[in-house]
């Protein structure tokens, strides 16, 4: 996303960004790109890049891109000081943040300066320990944390707007203290109500979305696009990423020993935690995708 950030820095204005069609029509001083959908994004991302480049002066300088070099040194330093705060021993904290920060694809982030990934992944996840946090002491103030967390998942990247929905769903879930027939009953209704809608065909106006449609065959979500529902062979793709490659590089080594604690303990059967769900529902949304 580094040509907003440098029309910007040229400018020294926030020149307006359209679609391709938009800009052959009128033209004027806005700008387009070549990736129809980038027009879409939003601006976070540019606007790091834009800060650097305010701060040393030049837009072709490597300390632009310092930003993508401290995000998962950030990102370790938060999960330290949540697991510290929740009670974890020293050794464990600092063990949970060696299997975070060498995890290949964190890396790979880093080092892919300009790239939304590892800001919206750093977002979500401590999203998910302000909701362990905020269903612990119930202050207010990590309600407050989440609800921002939230707010920078959608203005990250257009997918973070699901991820935000995510949060916000699970976070509000939390803090009524739903009981399992209260959300059974939630969930049957919503349920019901999507199906009704997928059959029937259905649309509605939403800000910042725009129209969203649904039908039996498709879903339209405003800026977003048009997306026809069909399967797609990835299941190849999914087990390469997993066993074959080196992405998640301890997750089969220690999952076996872990299952098997589990079993010693006897708690392989149980109700998943509140902030568990969360990223089963991130998952579940990246394989529907």
């Amino acid at each position: 996303w580094a040509p907003k950030a440098i029309v910007w820095f040229q400018h020294g204005t926030l020149m307006d960004f359209i679609s391709p069609e938009e800009w052959l029509q009128q033209g004027g001083e806005a700008y387009t790109l070549g990736n129809k959908r980038a027009t879409t994004y939003p601006i976070t991302v540019p606007l790091i890049q834009l800060w650097c480049m305010l701060g040393v002066g030049a837009w072709d300088h490597s300390a632009v891109y310092l930003p993508w070099i401290l995000a998962p040194i950030s990102a370790g330093l938060a999960l330290f000081g949540h697991l510290r705060l929740a009670g974890v021993s020293f050794l464990l904290a600092v063990i949970a943040c060696y299997l975070l920060l060498s995890l290949p694809f964190l890396n790979i982030h880093a080092v892919l300066a300009g790239y939304a990934d590892i800001w919206l992944a750093s977002a979500f996840g401590l999203a998910v320990c302000a909701l362990y946090e905020s269903r612990q002491s119930r202050h207010w103030a990590y309600a407050v944390l989440w609800l921002m967390l939230a707010l920078l998942c959608s203005q990250l990247k257009n997918p973070g707007v699901v991820l935000a929905l995510i949060v916000l769903v699970f976070g509000v879930r939390s803090w009524l203290g739903f009981k399992p027939k209260q959300e059974f009953a939630v969930l049957g209704v919503l349920g019901t109500f999507f199906a009704l809608a997928m059959v029937l065909g259905s649309s509605i106006d939403i800000p910042y979305l725009g129209r969203i449609a649904v039908d039996a065959g498709s879903i339209e979500i405003g800026k977003f696009g048009h997306f026809e529902l069909e399967y797609h062979q990835v299941a190849s793709s999914f087990v390469e990423t997993f066993f074959v490659m080196t992405h998640w590089n301890l997750l089969w080594y220690l999952l076996p020993p872990y299952v098997f604690y589990c079993f010693y303990r006897g708690v392989v059967l149980r109700r998943p935690s509140t902030e568990f769900l969360p990223v089963l529902a991130s998952l579940a949304f990246v394989a529907f995708v």
